[in-house]
């Protein structure tokens, strides 16, 4: 499964995790810097990717309800520099090796813990 960083991470943060092995593309890489979160969510279930976003809107459940995409993780971070946002993330993706990401799975995280929403 593949994973897609929205604009509002910067694309340090896939370089780094490429480099560890994660299939991992940023929306500037395939031209969807500035695009709706309708079309990039849609182009993220197209593509089977899961998206990895700051933006709050992503993980609210009645505008992208639990199984309609290839699932989202939400960092729910104060301070989000990019090293930041990799550590994080190289701790969570280790963790969450099982998901299903393709049955449209919601995870919220601060980095310290996180929350998994399955679809029913």
């Amino acid at each position: 499964m593949g994973f897609v960083l929205d604009e509002n991470i910067s694309p340090l943060v896939g370089q780094e995790l490429r480099a560890l092995g994660y299939d991992l593309l940023h929306v500037r890489e395939v031209g969807l810097k500035g695009c709706s979160d309708e079309e990039l969510i849609s182009w993220a279930k197209k593509e089977k990717r899961a998206l990895i976003t700051l933006d709050a809107d992503f993980s609210d459940i009645r505008r992208f309800p639990l199984g309609s995409h290839s699932g989202i993780i939400r960092l729910k971070l104060q301070f989000a520099p990019s090293w930041v946002v990799i550590n994080c993330l190289k701790k969570l993706l280790k963790e969450l090796q099982h998901v299903a990401w393709d049955s449209g799975v919601l995870v919220v995280t601060n980095c310290r813990k996180y929350r998994i929403r399955y679809p029913k």
